[in-house]
């Protein structure tokens, strides 16, 4: 009970991508992948989605040594797979938008937003 206040704001987008997930894509544990390339800065808040109707969404962020930092293998429809990641430090990361079901493609959006 009582009074609060809710305030929607649109986020700047740094990257919005619409892909496909193809045969012709490079394959990992059997899943294709699309790889992109994103600079973060240290102490920037983000937030990364990863949206299709196509298939369940798995994202990964890869740290500029290629060590996985974050990833959200939850995506479902509507719900994108979204990782909230704070850079430790500045540099090159990889974002790889990738399916949870092997050999599945089609088309998904990939959006990355400061706070």
């Amino acid at each position: 009970e009582g009074f609060y206040t809710i305030t929607i704001r649109e986020l700047p987008a740094l990257l919005r991508v619409e892909a496909a997930l193809m045969p012709s894509d490079a394959v990992e544990g059997g899943c294709f992948h699309k790889t992109h390339e994103i600079a973060l800065t240290e102490g920037t808040r983000y937030i990364l989605d990863m949206e299709t109707s196509a298939f369940t969404a798995f994202l990964q962020l890869l740290n500029p040594e290629g060590v996985m930092v974050a990833f959200d293998d939850e995506g479902s429809m509507p719900r994108p797979a979204r990782i909230v990641f704070t850079a430790p430090r500045t540099g090159t990361y990889r974002l790889v938008a990738t399916s949870a079901t092997p050999f599945v493609t089609g088309a998904f959006t990939l959006t990355v937003c400061t706070e």
